[in-house]
C-alpha cells in the first residue's frame, strides 16, 4: 500500500495492521517492507503461540511517502481462511482501509 500524501507538516503516516488468526497461529507471519523487498522489515509479526488461535493481533508503523509491500505467510501453505478458521487481515491509514482479505 502507498500512504496518503503527508499533511502540511510533512512526515510519516501510521499504517495499522490487523490480523485475525486461524486455528493454527504458529503457521502465520507477516511483514511490511519497502517496495522491491530490499532491506529489513519495517514492521513484522508472528509466528504466534497456539493459545492465540482466533485472536486479533497486529501492529502499527509510521511510513514516509513511498511504496510498500505487505507480505503474509502461512508455513503450512493453506492460508488463514477458511478451512481452519475465519482468519483475515486488514491494513489501514486511520479509518481508510487500503488492503484486506483472508485468502492467499
Amino acid at each position: 500500500p502507498e500512504p496518503p500524501a503527508p499533511g502540511p507538516a510533512g512526515g510519516c503516516r501510521t499504517l495499522d495492521v490487523s490480523v485475525t488468526l486461524d486455528q493454527y497461529p504458529a503457521d502465520t507471519r507477516w511483514e511490511v517492507v519497502s517496495a522491491g523487498g530490499g532491506g529489513d522489515a519495517l514492521a513484522a509479526g508472528g509466528p504466534y503461540p497456539e493459545d492465540r488461535a482466533g485472536a486479533t493481533v497486529g501492529g502499527s508503523v509510521c511510513l514516509e511517502p513511498g511504496a510498500y509491500e505487505f507480505r503474509i505467510f502461512d508455513d503450512y501453505g493453506d492460508g488463514i481462511c477458511c478451512d481452519w478458521g475465519e482468519g483475515s487481515y486488514s491494513l489501514s491509514f486511520g479509518e481508510t482501509v487500503v488492503l484486506g482479505g483472508g485468502a492467499f
